[in-house]
């Protein structure tokens, strides 16, 4: 915890006209004053400060403004640049503050975990349900399409209850039991991967296509290979909108063909090789740029190495990779992977892991 304090010397003039304190970003947690008058606070790090003052807030001569910010990070306080710190008037004119403020810290809070306000920021807890979701209920829907993972990324394994939840409480409220999902599993970006870890990014798809498999009435539509490792907002929605579009034939409108990529069915021993099945290779398995599919790993525990792997017709082969030990196989496991692997009519084999059976 810390405070700041600055002062700013006002005329009778600029005192009558000064309706606004913008601060610019504040990480993470601020109460701010002027004169002993709280004006406002906020508690997201990326969100700019812009108080309504009341008439009469603002006196000819010196004011004080002070701040008591809680850090949410390694720095904290006043974050952006000082040309930002002014007081906004009636009129559109801007009245700077001092660039050097005066700090005092003050109590150090370990371990605490404080949420935002859930007016504060549009993610908030609650915030997109009753500002988005609730308002709709008591109309009817052909399907509901999710493209979302970013910010759960790191917890994968609560993702794999949230989202069967989500779907169970949007089919409860709009009265649709059956109500088709279709969810846009997480693309690829930002760490490649040189030898073989844990992924964050990799556990959320996962999870995302655990829930799509286990739900009678949910579509997958994988985009690993339409990301962008250097951006999180990647440029081919045109792609992504034809994958949930074909996954909308399937599982909204009844068609008879496969909703998306190839899913696999099961890994199992073959003599010294491990082959792994998959379902909906429309036609069969495909490799680009060679003729051996990159991203494959075999895992004794948690201990896992880079595999051989070959498609062929609806199966991967892993030469020679039956070793005793193995107990799973993992295929895209990074954050930003490059992958090969495609069924006939050209959709990639998504991010998975898969128990070996004997």
């Amino acid at each position: 915890m810390a405070w700041y304090r600055t002062a700013v010397t006002l005329t009778e003039a600029q005192a009558k006209a000064a309706n606004t304190l913008r601060l610019g970003p504040v990480d993470t947690y601020d109460s701010t004053w002027v004169n002993g008058v709280r004006v406002g606070g906020a508690s997201t790090p990326w969100i700019w400060r812009e108080y309504a003052v009341p008439a009469g807030v603002f006196k000819p001569g010196r004011n004080v403004i002070a701040m008591r910010v809680l850090s949410g990070g390694q720095g904290g306080g006043l974050s952006g640049s000082p040309d930002g710190r002014v007081i906004g008037t009636t009129d559109g004119q801007t009245i700077a503050l001092p660039a050097a403020w005066k700090v005092q810290r003050g109590s150090v809070l370990r371990n605490l975990a404080v949420p935002p306000a859930p007016w504060d920021v549009p993610n908030s807890l609650t915030t997109l349900y009753n500002g988005m979701i609730a308002p709709l209920v008591g109309y009817k829907f052909k399907l509901a399409a999710w493209y979302q993972g970013e910010a759960n990324a790191g917890a994968g394994q609560e993702y794999r209850a949230l989202l069967p939840l989500l779907m169970r409480d949007w089919r409860q409220r709009f009265g649709q039991p059956a109500l088709p999902f279709l969810v846009a599993q997480l693309t690829s970006f930002a760490g490649t991967a040189k030898a073989p870890g844990q992924s964050s990014w990799a556990e959320l798809r996962d999870a995302q296509a655990e829930a799509v498999a286990r739900d009678a009435h949910a579509g997958l539509a994988v985009t690993l290979d339409v990301g962008d490792r250097f951006d999180i907002h990647p440029t081919q929605k045109t792609v992504v909108g034809e994958r949930l579009a074909r996954a909308a034939r399937a599982v909204a409108y009844g068609e008879k063909i496969a909703p998306g990529s190839p899913s696999p069915v099961s890994a199992r021993h073959s003599g010294k090789d491990i082959v792994i099945t998959f379902r909906d290779t429309g036609g069969g398995l495909a490799t680009y740029s060679s003729d051996r599919a990159i991203g494959f790993e075999v895992c004794a525990g948690a201990s896992c190495r880079y595999a051989d792997a070959r498609a062929a017709g609806d199966t991967v082969v892993l030469p020679g990779a039956a070793a005793a030990n193995v107990t799973h196989v993992r295929y895209g496991w990074a954050d930003a992977p490059f992958v090969n692997l495609f069924s006939g009519d050209d959709l990639p084999v998504g991010t998975f892991q898969l128990e070996t059976t004997k």
